[in-house]
């Protein structure tokens, strides 16, 4: 469950530095309720003011709000370049959720409308106020499922209360992050097969997809010993679909899987909204055939268990690999957006 939450906020049209404040606190009093570790009041910063001074983020939340505050486009004479865009004014507040959780930014930061860039004028885009970050919560895992879920549930909360409380708007990513990382109602997508939150806010949640993966509704091997599984090449091999992938890609693979902790395996999720059952479901089917998953349903396995009582549920296969968005990207991405369009 690697999860990271990628968001983008912004406020439309003029606003004042005033107004833009006075959103950001609203903001910040919503989320000290959550019961939050720590909490900064709203820093503000303008002119050269907003730029990094290199004392290191993790200690400095000065620091980690220009770093997140850090703008940039892509240079059209050099397509592998990047041209930077200093904001002209930032503000902002860090929350600490929870124990092995990354600090959650919020702000806003307003940019110039155009930068000099090889004695060429190029406009940024940027109109109004910004804000672009993330907060990962993979590691909370380690603490055990249901604090990772805590925890994962109280960055969306913060998120959800930032558009319903402050009015400051979720804007969409241009990199489809709000596809693969629920940042936002629309669709959420899964691609373990094993925690997911579903259960307690069903009613702000559209579409489920599940990616080559299944609705546990209980302990995957809740036997398990030790504190974590180590990656184990040759049992991927001779366990797992890898059609499609190409030899670059599996050692890209081999290189970047790290262990899963005991708690994804012993721990049994919480499911305690029925309301769940009737989120509309997919379940993309790409290692295996959607008739071998309606098989291993009817035999009982505990990581597809709760297939068997959703009520809204449509198959599709495309096969290819367990990891179709490497094999199969281009596919994936368009059922992915059928899914999201159909859900409004």
């Amino acid at each position: 469950m690697g999860l990271a939450v990628y968001y983008k906020l912004g406020l439309s049209g003029f606003n004042t530095r005033a107004f833009a404040t006075q959103r950001l606190e609203e903001l910040r009093r919503g989320i000290e309720g959550l019961g939050v570790l720590e909490l900064t009041r709203v820093l503000s910063y303008a002119g050269p003011d907003c730029g990094p001074d290199g004392s290191g983020a993790w200690s400095n939340p000065g620091e980690f709000l220009k770093t997140c505050a850090w703008g940039h486009l892509d240079d059209p004479g050099a397509p592998d370049q990047l041209i930077s865009i200093d904001p002209l004014e930032l503000m902002g507040f860090v929350a600490w959720i929870g124990s092995r959780v990354e600090p959650l930014t919020l702000g806003l930061a307003r940019y110039p409308d155009e930068v000099r860039c090889g004695g060429r004028t190029l406009p940024t885009g940027l109109s109004g106020w910004h804000w672009h970050a993330s907060c990962k919560t993979h590691y909370a895992r380690l603490l055990g499922s249901e604090r990772f879920l805590e925890s994962h549930r109280t960055v969306i909360t913060s998120l959800d209360l930032a558009e319903r409380t402050a009015r400051v708007s979720l804007l969409p990513l241009e990199d489809g992050g709000l596809a693969i990382t629920a940042a936002r109602e629309v669709v959420r997508i899964d691609g373990d097969g094993r925690l997911r939150d579903r259960t307690r806010i069903p009613e702000r949640i559209a579409a489920m997809v599940y990616v080559d993966s299944g609705a546990a509704n209980d302990a995957i091997d809740p036997g398990f010993e030790g504190d974590e599984r180590p990656l184990v090449w040759g049992e991927i091999e001779a366990e797992e679909n890898l059609d499609g992938l190409s030899s670059e890609q599996l050692e890209t693979f081999r290189q970047r899987a790290v262990p899963e902790p005991a708690g994804v395996f012993r721990d049994a999720p919480s499911l305690t909204n029925e309301a769940r059952l009737d989120v509309p479901s997919t379940a993309i089917c790409t290692g295996y055939s959607s008739d071998d998953y309606k098989a291993a349903v009817k035999e009982g396995y505990a990581w597809l268990g709760g297939f068997a009582e959703l009520r809204d549920l449509t198959w599709v296969d495309l096969p290819t690999s367990h990891w179709p968005m490497w094999s199969k990207p281009e596919e994936l991405a368009e059922i992915l957006g059928g899914i999201a369009h159909r859900a409004g």
